[in-house]
């Protein structure tokens, strides 16, 4: 996270960025604290989202994670748009079903153990790993466990995300509202 933040700081924001740069104030308790909030504005967090891709480093192309930021991305570019073909509108449909179908699969599905090869004999010596094991007895909270360190890598689900959560229930609704007012962004209460 320290290096994150680093880049989050050092990133070069343009004149208009500048008053919604991002917080550094991103660490593991904070993400794994109730509600998992950043802690940022509405436009913060959108501008960390446009810059997302330029200020993470070491993440392997085709990380499933990384795919549902881009995911996103695509859908935040089509609902902000000021003029949207009905192309575009299908566009988004596909793109919102795929998008929650594959944080459906990361956060509420629980995943298999999956254990790099050779890293049966190294989680037995590492602390950490033990650590990991004993977080599987607490359900209470989302993870990802062992992310870029050889250990296992797996999702707990929660109850709320059981539910589902309701802005990803919305963003089903936006095709819909799309055809029947327009954009969606000359209905957007934001200053």
């Amino acid at each position: 996270m320290y290096y994150f933040n680093c880049n989050i700081v050092s990133f070069v924001y343009g004149s208009p960025e500048v008053k919604n740069k991002p917080s550094a104030n991103l660490t593991e308790e904070r993400l794994r604290s109730k509600g998992h909030t950043l802690k940022q504005s509405g436009s913060q967090t959108f501008c960390l989202l446009r810059i997302f891709p330029f200020i993470i480093k070491g993440v392997e192309e085709g990380d499933t994670f990384l795919e549902l930021v881009f995911l996103l991305q695509d859908l935040v570019k089509i609902v902000f748009s000021f003029e949207v073909r009905p192309s575009d509108v299908d566009r988004l449909d596909v793109l919102i079903t795929q998008h929650n179908s594959l944080f459906h699969e990361l956060f509420v599905t629980p995943t298999q153990e999956v254990e790099p090869a050779g890293s049966a004999e190294e989680g037995a010596d590492n602390p950490e790993a033990s650590e990991i094991d004993n977080d599987m007895d607490d359900p209470g909270e989302p993870e990802r466990a062992g992310a870029g360190r050889g250990n296992r890598t797996r999702v707990l689900k929660t109850k709320r995300l059981q539910k589902g959560i309701n802005k990803l229930h919305h963003l089903c609704h936006y095709p819909k509202q799309f055809l029947e007012k327009g954009p969606m962004i000359r209905l957007w209460c934001a200053r």
